[in-house]
C-alpha cells in the first residue's frame, strides 16, 4: 500500500508508474491568548481558514500553495492569515508567542484523490491525493479499499478515484518494475510499502506575537 501523501509520486515513480500529483503547502500557527474564541472547530468561508481551540489555546490554518515544496514557515503567509481571522476574533488577543507550522497537502489535478490499484503492478494499491481532508477520509478510504485488497472484491463507486486517468509510463530516472511484481500478498495482507523515502517534512518554529 503506497499512502505517504506527497512523496507517494516518488515511491510510485520507484516502480514506474507517473502520476500527476502536486504539493499544496498550508500554514498554522497556535497559541494562547485572552477573548473569546469558538468552542468548536469552525471554518470561516470567507477568509477560507480554519478556527480550532487547541490545547487552551487558538489554532488558526490555511492557504493552499499549489506546487511549491516549502520545507519552512513564511512570515507574510502567517501574517495574512491571522489578519484575516481577526476580523472575526475582534476581542481576542495572544499572550504568548506562537507556534508555527507548514506542512504540504497531496493534491491532484481534478481534487479527487488516487485510491486503488496501481496499473500493472498486481498487489500494489495506493491511497493519497486527499488535498487537505487525508485525516478526514483516511478510516473511510481504508474501510472501503479494504475488501479490495484483501479479497479482491471492487466497489463500483472507486471508479472516479482510479489511479489509471492519471498514470503515464516510466517516470524520468527510474527503472520500469518488473512484470508481476507483488508486495506481499494483496489476499492475505495490507501490505505496508513505504519504502526508504521519509515523510514530507513539517517545518516547525516559535514565531513572535501572532497579531
Amino acid at each position: 500500500m503506497i499512502a505517504a501523501g506527497v512523496e507517494s509520486v516518488v515511491l510510485l515513480g520507484r516502480v514506474g508508474v507517473r502520476v500527476s500529483l502536486l504539493p499544496a503547502t498550508g500554514y498554522s500557527v497556535t497559541a494562547s491568548g485572552t477573548g473569546t474564541v469558538p468552542v468548536h472547530p469552525v471554518k470561516l468561508i470567507e477568509a477560507n481558514l480554519a478556527c480550532s481551540p487547541f490545547d487552551g489555546g487558538l489554532r488558526l490554518s490555511g492557504m493552499f500553495e499549489l506546487g511549491v515544496r516549502r520545507d519552512h514557515v513564511r512570515a507574510r503567509a502567517l501574517r495574512r492569515i491571522t489578519a484575516s481571522a481577526g476580523r472575526y476574533l475582534r476581542d481576542w488577543e495572544p499572550v504568548e508567542d506562537g507556534v508555527a507550522i507548514a506542512g504540504m497537502r497531496p493534491a491532484t489535478p481534478d481534487s479527487l484523490p488516487l485510491i486503488g490499484p496501481v496499473p500493472g503492478r498486481d498487489g500494489v494499491f495506493t491511497a493519497t491525493g486527499h488535498g487537505t481532508l487525508g485525516l478526514t477520509l483516511a478510516p473511510a478510504t481504508a474501510a472501503a479499499l479494504a475488501p479490495q485488497v484483501l479479497h479482491g472484491v471492487t466497489a463500483p463507486e472507486f471508479g472516479p478515484f482510479a489511479l489509471g486517468r492519471f498514470a503515464g509510463g516510466p517516470a524520468a530516472g527510474t527503472r520500469p518494475a518488473r512484470r508481476g511484481l507483488r508486495c506481499g500478498s494483496a489476499r492475505r495482507s495490507v501490505v505496508a510499502h513505504i519504502g526508504s523515502t521519509r515523510s514530507p517534512p513539517v517545518a516547525r518554529r516559535r514565531v513572535g506575537p501572532v497579531r
